[in-house]
């Protein structure tokens, strides 16, 4: 579930898809999607840096 988009139905979101804009929601469902979004930018960060710290593990050969 964390890797699918979040649709937001309703009037609201319709009348804001033609000025391109998000659609307005209520603040539950704002930080519902926020912390989400920060969960997954934390693992992608973590992942990052395990593959950071295993290429510092990787022995140094000279060769590219």
């Amino acid at each position: 579930m964390a890797d699918e988009p979040v649709h937001l139905g309703g009037t609201a979101a319709r009348a804001t898809d033609a000025l391109n804009l998000p659609a307005a929601v209520d603040r539950a469902t704002f930080q519902a999607v926020l912390d989400q979004l920060r969960a997954r930018e934390k693992a992608n960060t973590r992942e990052g840096d395990a593959t950071a710290a295993a290429h510092q593990r990787h022995e140094r050969t000279g060769e590219p």
